[in-house]
């Protein structure tokens, strides 16, 4: 360091810190910078240059610090990243003083989980002889507060500002929201008087404070009413707020889907003799009852830390608005009451109390999953969880279940299930029915759903008009030059933007039956399913697989199916399924089929005959049941059909030969049949037996 600070030249001052902590106890990372600093009256001056890196002290942290000269003006630039303040990240800050004398112009701006502020003054210090003292006067010029999904607030016009070390004054001041709305503040405090603070807030929108707190939640209700708050030196402060709720909706962030609709509400409170009373926020619910809470702060000396007191009520005729606040459910019913006392502080308010739902419905219609008779009733605890247990209805099956509810984050809770019962019917839509006795827990937090038990269905009845299928939208070069399709599918859905973690063993009974268009087949085993994030699981298991199956125009039965997974993807597992036919009144070859192999996204497909043969052979007698072998001038095409459930009538034309063939043959069963035919040149009868090895 060298100079004076009221000296013409000024102080100038150099470092090259490589270790901060060196010179401040608590203190860490890297400084080299230098400067020059002058409070002379005639020319005061401010110049500072350098650059800082990973800096810390007394809980603040800064990840890099530049000053350098202002861009086109004299004066100095300071770039702050990755700055750490009360426990509040800020990604980037700059500040800049301009003008003729130092601190003439002062520019602020600050982002923040994509919120930005940004703020200009433009006045001066009164008297530079003493400059702490004097402080400094002018204008607040202009301050945006802006947040992308919930648009701004911005200053209406310049409001006189003062400030120094024993007084602060900020004229009035009035706000415009970019959705309308508007707040007016006028304040003042002199050191040794009263500090005082009037606020006026008319349709003002609460998105943008929620939003910088983090909320997914868009509220469309208005805030109108006043704020007074006043104290003096070494007395209690004075408030009083009464602030009106319009009526409106709290919908998703996205405004696609409505949470709850409100009525006209109010909240209020009253501050005396150091003590919060007459605090009170009712909010109704037109048709479904409403929420009322009445609190009290018996003394607010110590700031959030202060002790309240309090009681909540909540009667909803209908649980629905509650229930959409998780994925999944698109219908519900049943009354809920809650009645609660909460305790603790202002900062972390506890709730205690009872909770209860009778004659509860919940559904979802995709997949026809119907919960009635729901009957629920347990307790809410000090450390914000409401724990409920009960029985529930679906189908002919009776289960119960147990829900814990945390409400540490309001507009976030976290929900536990655990269900358990037998024959519950848990899909059940046309073509589409399952029964089922699982043992399952469900929890959903912060985005993402866990999943752990296992699911035993018995019965199942499942058909592919009702499974899920991909879609096709229209090329991206498509162009409607008039009107719209009203047909039309929006070309993207949103993805899903929530997480699947946990494990579900699913084992099928023998009562389990797929029926498709040209296949009905059982099926039965068990399978383990993993979810690590993505919504589609891993498995481990399989399932084997009967029935009959219609291929190459044949009716085939399913001698061997089975279904492997083997810790692949679910949608895409290893088969291996034998399907054939037999062959009757062939002495070479007794059955043919076909062999499926491969995976479910790329099946290998090949024709067989017992015993083998050719690949064209056994083809030839898959689709035709006929034989055809050229070196043993064997070979005709025959076309019959089954006049009775036993009786097969045929007529067959040989292919190396002019003879024509009619034969009847009727399955006696156990392996006996009898075949006649009668033809061009001989007529004769044969008797079959048939034994499988």
């Amino acid at each position: 360091m060298d100079g004076r600070l009221d000296g013409l030249r000024g102080l100038v001052v150099e470092a090259r810190v490589a270790a901060l902590g060196d010179f401040l106890d608590g203190a860490a990372g890297s400084l080299v910078g230098q400067g020059n600093i002058s409070l002379d009256p005639a020319q005061p001056s401010l110049q500072l240059r350098g650059r800082g890196q990973n800096l810390s002290w007394a809980g603040v942290s800064l990840e890099s610090l530049v000053m350098a000269p202002a861009d086109g003006a004299p004066g100095t630039r300071l770039e702050l990243e990755g700055l750490e303040l009360g426990g509040n990240r800020f990604d980037r800050v700059v500040a800049t003083f301009t003008g003729e004398r130092p601190l003439d112009d002062i520019a602020l701006s600050a982002e923040w989980l994509g919120s930005r502020i940004e703020t200009l003054l433009r006045g001066g210090v009164a008297d530079w002889t003493s400059p702490l003292a004097s402080g400094w006067r002018g204008q607040l010029q202009r301050l945006r507060l802006h947040a992308a999904e919930a648009g701004f607030i911005e200053l209406e016009s310049p409001a006189g500002l003062s400030l120094n070390t024993g007084m602060l004054a900020l004229d009035a001041a009035c706000f415009l929201g970019s959705r309308e709305g508007r707040l007016c503040i006028d304040s003042h405090w002199q050191s040794g008087d009263e500090f005082a603070l009037e606020a006026a807030v008319d349709a003002l929108s609460p998105n943008l404070a929620l939003t910088l707190l983090g909320s997914d939640l868009a509220f469309t209700q208005r805030l109108s009413g006043e704020l007074e708050w006043r104290q003096r030196p070494q007395s209690e402060p004075r408030a009083r707020v009464r602030l009106g709720i319009s009526p409106g909706q709290v919908t998703t962030e996205e405004g696609e889907e409505t949470v709850i609709t409100t009525g006209a509400g109010l909240f209020g409170f009253e501050i005396a003799d150091g003590r919060l009373y007459s605090g009170n926020l009712d909010i109704p619910v037109p048709g479904s009852g409403g929420i009322d809470t009445d609190f009290t702060v018996p003394d607010l000396s110590a700031g959030l830390e202060s002790s309240v007191q309090g009681r909540i009520r909540i009667q909803l005729a209908s649980i629905e608005p509650l229930l959409r606040l998780f994925p999944g459910v698109e219908g519900s019913s049943g009354p809920l009451s809650a009645d609660m006392n909460f305790s603790g502080t202002l900062s972390d308010p506890r709730l205690t109390g009872h909770a209860s739902l009778v004659r509860g419905t919940v559904s979802h219609f995709a997949s026809g999953l119907v919960l009635e008779d729901i009957r629920l009733a347990g307790a809410v605890y000090q450390y914000d969880q409401t724990e409920l247990t009960g029985t529930f209805r679906a189908g002919e099956g009776q289960g119960t279940a147990r829900m814990v509810v945390n409400f540490d984050d309001i507009l976030a809770p976290e929900l536990s299930l655990e269900l358990s019962g037998r024959n519950l019917a848990l899909v059940n839509v046309p073509d589409l029915n399952l029964i089922a006795d699982p043992d399952l827990r469900l929890i959903w937090r912060e985005g993402e759903l866990g999943v752990i038990g296992r699911i035993v269905v018995p019965r199942a009845r499942l058909s592919p008009r009702y499974l899920p299928t991909t879609t096709a939208a229209e090329s991206a070069d498509v162009v409607i030059v008039a009107g719209a399709d009203p047909l039309a599918e929006p070309a993207e859905s949103k993805p899903v933007d929530w997480k699947v973690r946990g494990q579900l063993e699913l084992e099928l009974g023998d009562d389990v039956r797929l029926i498709l268009e040209r296949a009905t087949a059982r099926a039965q085993g068990k399978t383990t399913f993993h979810w690590s994030g993505p919504l589609m699981p891993l498995a481990d298991g399989g399932f084997g697989i009967s029935g009959e199956i219609s291929a190459y125009g044949q009716l085939l039965r399913i001698a061997e199916g089975r279904v492997n997974f083997s810790n692949r993807p679910a949608d895409n597992p290893f088969l291996n399924i034998r399907a054939e036919r037999e062959i009757y009144g062939n002495s070479q070859v007794t059955r043919a089929g076909v062999l499926v192999t491969g995976t479910l996204k790329r099946p290998i497909m090949e024709p067989y005959s017992v015993p083998m043969t050719t690949r064209e052979r056994a083809l030839t007698l898959l689709a035709t049941g006929s034989d055809f072998n050229y070196e043993q001038g064997v070979g005709s095409v025959e076309v019959g059909m089954y006049v009775a459930p036993k009786l097969y009538i045929s007529y067959g034309i040989g292919l190396f030969d002019e003879q024509n063939v009619i034969s009847a043959r009727y399955d006696l069963g156990k392996g006996w049949g009898i075949k006649t035919t009668s033809g061009q040149r001989e007529t004769g009868a044969d008797i079959s037996y048939t034994i499988e090895h």
